[in-house]
């Protein structure tokens, strides 16, 4: 068993990888750190939530929050792993 919050980083981290797999060939709008930083908005706004208690919250609505931030993660490692893979290639 995993809390909410994880199981929305492993759900969400597969689809993530693929979309990045498919796109690795494509020019990235955003740079790594920025797609992580933008990614993990909403999981960051549940924790201020909850941690100021202004607010209980739902395992459902803690899962969603963290989809983009697992996605996210997953892009960006088969993003650099690609760009790592060509950069070996070259040499």
């Amino acid at each position: 068993p995993v809390c909410a919050r994880c199981l929305g980083l492993y759900l969400s981290a597969p689809v993530g990888a693929v979309v990045a797999w498919t796109r690795r060939r494509q020019r990235a709008r955003l740079t790594p750190l920025a797609l992580l930083a933008l990614a993990s908005v909403p999981t960051i706004a549940t924790l201020g939530i909850e941690w100021t208690h202004l607010s209980p919250l739902s395992n459902v609505i803690r899962a969603v929050a963290a989809l983009p931030l697992g996605a996210a993660i997953a892009a960006v490692l088969i993003r650099e792993a690609a760009r790592d893979a060509r950069t070996d290639q070259l040499h």
